[in-house]
Order: structure tokens, then C-alpha cells, then sequence
């Protein structure tokens, strides 16, 4: 073939590749959203409800040993004075704010309280520095009768 021919006909194929553009696949080409927006009328869902506040009075209850160092042996103890009045809890020289969600911190001295009430069970941790030991706390509203 003439080298002028071959360039004509290399002309006329890019001319006609131009005619008919290139079409992708619907499924290659599908633009996407990177984020899910909220239009700024819709309202916040509602928050999820307050756990129910702890029941009001005396709680008892009994440590088990968790931690008790080396060379060292501790009993579980049973435990009373542990007050609820409104949202703070009382018990020997600690006292502490019941938080919204259960959750308590409480420090005497060297000494802490920590746990969360679930309804009216409390369920935590004494812990006291070395050499002592650390005991878990379960306490129940006491019953009269």
C-alpha cells in the first residue's frame, strides 16, 4: 500500500472512532456517594433511655477476693452500710455521685470504690495499694422482714 494511502486510511479511522463515542458498561461507571447525608429538616433520633435509678436505702453485699498479693491471704467479708440516698452512695468514708448511665468512682484516702449499678445490683471493685488486697463488691437493696 502507498504511504499517502495508509495515512488517509489511518486518518479516516481516528475520524471515524471520533463519530461514536465510547459507552462503559452501566456497571463501570456508576457514580456513588462517599457519605450518607441527613437532610437538615429530619430530627436526631431520641436518645436511648436512662437505665433504671438504683433502688433508695440499705445495700448488703459480699466482697470476694480478687488480687491478694504475695504471701498474703484474705477471707471475703460481708458488707453493710453501703447507702443509697437520691444519686449518691454512701459506704464508710467513701461517698460518691451515682452517675446517669450507673457508673461509679469513689475514693477514700489511698483507698477506691469503682463499679456500675445494673437496675438495683451494684457490681465492682474495692482496691487498695500494696500490700492489701483487692476484692470484687456485689451489693443488693437489703430486705426487711
Amino acid at each position: 500500500m502507498h504511504p499517502g494511502r495508509a495515512a488517509a486510511l489511518c486518518v479516516a479511522l481516528a475520524l471515524g472512532a471520533c463519530e461514536q463515542p465510547y459507552n462503559p458498561p452501566p456497571s463501570v461507571f456508576q457514580p456513588q456517594p462517599l457519605f450518607a447525608f441527613t437532610p437538615l429538616d429530619t430530627p436526631p433520633p431520641p436518645p436511648p433511655p436512662a437505665p433504671p435509678a438504683p433502688a433508695q436505702g440499705r445495700y448488703i453485699g459480699v466482697s470476694s477476693v480478687a488480687y491478694a498479693g504475695i504471701d498474703r491471704f484474705c477471707n471475703p467479708l460481708t458488707m453493710t452500710n453501703f447507702t443509697v440516698e437520691g444519686t449518691t452512695l454512701r459506704f464508710g468514708h467513701f461517698i460518691g455521685e451515682i452517675r446517669p448511665d450507673g457508673a461509679v468512682y469513689m475514693q477514700a484516702g489511698p483507698n477506691y470504690i469503682n463499679g456500675h449499678f445494673i437496675g438495683s445490683t451494684f457490681k465492682g471493685y474495692y482496691w487498695s495499694p500494696p500490700p492489701n488486697c483487692t476484692f470484687t463488691l456485689v451489693f443488693n437493696p437489703e430486705t426487711t422482714g
